[in-house]
């Protein structure tokens, strides 16, 4: 029996925003419950039906100092475009990191107001004394 959160090649996980194929696995997917528990998009349905009571703090605190925050909104997300395999951490007092329901990690610009690429997260992390918003 497949997992039950993959439907038309995409993850419908309860922890992501949107569904996604970014962690599809065919393999894991249609294997057995021995194979898709070990999924890191996998809950257990009865802890599913909790997720949406959660309270989600919309106060992003972190200044650089590379703590994840919870997140403020989910609009503007793409998960194959915006989703940090690992945090990418910054200097400049205008970067965030924060932590999403579903356990990813994504980059923000506060100056730009908006979630930062994988690439641009990148050239935060090295460069951002000459970035040109900064001035």
């Amino acid at each position: 029996m497949p997992c039950p959160y993959y439907k038309y090649g995409m993850c419908n996980s309860p922890k992501l925003d949107q569904p996604t194929d970014e962690f599809v696995n065919p393999v894991r997917c249609n294997g057995g419950p021995e194979i898709y528990v070990t999924c890191a998009m996998y809950i257990p349905p009865e802890e599913s039906r909790n997720l949406n009571t959660l309270e989600k703090n919309d106060q992003g605190t972190s200044k650089n100092t590379g703590n994840i925050t919870e997140p403020r909104d989910n609009r503007g997300i793409y998960p194959l475009i915006n989703f940090l395999p690992m945090p990418i951490h910054s200097e400049c007092q205008y970067y965030r990191l924060e932590k999403r329901s579903s356990g990813i990690i994504v980059a923000r610009c506060e100056i730009l107001k908006r979630y930062l690429t994988k690439y641009e997260a990148k050239l935060c992390e090295h460069y951002w004394r000459d970035c040109p918003f900064r001035q």
